[in-house]
């Protein structure tokens, strides 16, 4: 690394990268400190795939005051106005698609809601305004199945994550310009900055379109 090179901006994954992989983990207080020390030098945030009603007690805990990509990385959130300053839905024609191939799922399907701020049961009739279908413990045999099949619907993409559930895998479903990859750069553009002057930092699957 070229000791020279002057970063302005970090961006990190949260489950198992700042906290270790559970639901309800918060913060060590060692990794407080550090995260806050560094955000007086550099623009620091994180990108998830978890929506905003899961990932705000883990911005506050952090006093993150960055642009943060959420939901996969179909949202940008700035914490300090309390804002989504950028998203990008998964598109109705796409829903319909999804919702005849993950009705038969043994996984859990859920999706973010706007209007009840908590994670709801995905149904057709949710509507054309999601942004990220989370798929939660998929056995490996049908894991390959649904892989299969999501991938021939154009307008979306998506990632395997390390679940929650020992032993199972869960997936991540979004637009296809709303993939980590696009919420960073959309970051990075909204902060004036160049790809070279940001770290980006995780260790799951569905960090490699971040990296």
């Amino acid at each position: 690394m070229n000791a020279s090179r002057k970063y302005k901006a970090m961006i990190c994954d949260i489950d198992g990268t700042l906290i270790i992989n559970n639901k309800d983990a918060l913060p060590s207080k060692k990794a407080i400190a550090a995260i806050r020390k560094a955000s007086k030098k550099i623009h620091f945030g994180v990108a998830t795939s978890r929506p905003l009603l899961i990932a705000e007690h883990i911005i506050n805990a952090f006093g993150l005051s960055g642009l943060c990509v959420l939901t996969g990385g179909s949202q940008i959130y700035n914490p300090l106005e309390k804002r989504v300053v950028w998203e990008k839905p998964i598109g109705k024609s796409s829903v319909k698609q999804l919702h005849q191939i993950l009705e038969t799922t043994k996984g859990l399907v859920l999706t973010p809601s706007k209007i009840r701020n908590e994670q709801i049961p995905f149904t057709e009739s949710v509507g054309e305004d999601i942004l990220d279908i989370w798929v939660h413990g998929i056995e490996l045999d049908e894991l390959y199945q649904l892989e299969k099949a999501l991938a021939k619907i154009k307008n979306i993409c998506f990632h395997r994550m390390s679940s929650w559930k020992k032993g199972l895998t869960d997936l991540t479903i979004t637009h296809k310009t709303g993939s980590k990859e696009h919420g960073i750069r959309k970051l990075i553009k909204i902060l004036g900055l160049k790809k070279r002057e940001v770290i980006a930092v995780g260790d799951g699957m569905n960090d490699l379109p971040l990296f």
